[in-house]
């Protein structure tokens, strides 16, 4: 099975920036790098089960065959809006900042 990422829902915002919930699909038990490009001046970070890091994350698909995280968009200085591409494997999600 191909990974399969989808935005699942949109978080309450933080006071520097929106936070997205998405759902990764494929294999039980595979392990799959999700990395983020933000736009300027954004920062991207993952909350997966157990840990959070800054621009990308390795999420472990459950028996289930979907896990779901967080990701938290932080502005800094100078930050422009425009485009977050989400991308896991051949998956990716775009989304509007």
């Amino acid at each position: 099975m191909i990974p399969a990422l989808a935005l699942a829902s949109a978080l309450p915002p933080l006071a520097d920036g929106p936070g997205y919930r998405l759902t990764l699909r494929g294999n039980p038990g595979t392990r799959i790098y999700v990395r983020a490009q933000a736009p300027p001046g954004w920062l991207a970070s993952f909350c997966g089960e157990r840990v959070c890091r800054i621009g990308g994350i390795f999420i472990r698909i459950g028996a289930s065959g979907a896990e779901s995280f967080d990701l938290r968009m932080h502005a800094r200085d100078g930050a422009v809006h425009g485009s977050a591409v989400v991308s896991a494997a051949a998956s990716r999600v775009v989304l509007k900042i």
